[in-house]
């Protein structure tokens, strides 16, 4: 077999990655509508879960995204009763988020779903590990274009 030339090798990798984010979105949206939140949401509860009393700045750059859009999940999700907000100890005009009873649930019954809704793909364990391992890798090496 031979091998392809890199520029025909680099635009089947963006087209296979758009495909994939695609398909693992509608997986998602179709597991979170029964949780009442968006694939979004889902994300910035996660990272809220990982990083707590984060702020909202400091989450808008792990979702790379624009700070409206994080305004605007912040606000959903507080109305949603599944994230608050407190005031930062040390500087009065910060505000951090923590996660709510509710949030963690939600967050666990999402990570059941997602994780049902992949074993049922029939998806080998071995493939996923490889596949984490390699985005792992290319999303490291592709930070630098979110900043």
């Amino acid at each position: 077999m031979r091998r392809q030339p890199r520029h025909h090798l680099d635009e089947q990798v963006f087209l296979l990655l758009g495909q994939l984010f695609s398909l693992s979105k509608k997986l998602a949206e179709k597991q979170f509508v029964v949780l009442d939140i968006t694939v979004s949401e889902y994300s910035l509860l996660r990272i809220i879960e990982n990083t707590p009393r984060i702020t909202a700045g400091e989450a808008r750059k792990r979702l790379v995204s624009s700070a409206p859009s994080v305004a605007q999940l912040v606000k959903s999700l507080q109305r949603k009763k599944m994230i608050e907000r407190e005031q930062d100890a040390a500087d009065i005009r910060r505000q951090k988020i923590v996660l709510t009873a509710k949030g963690r649930k939600v967050i666990t019954k999402a990570r059941k779903a997602i994780q049902s809704a992949l074993h049922s793909s029939n998806v080998a364990e071995n493939v996923l590990h490889s596949l984490l391992k390699n985005l792992t890798i290319l999303s490291s090496s592709l930070s630098s274009y979110g900043k």
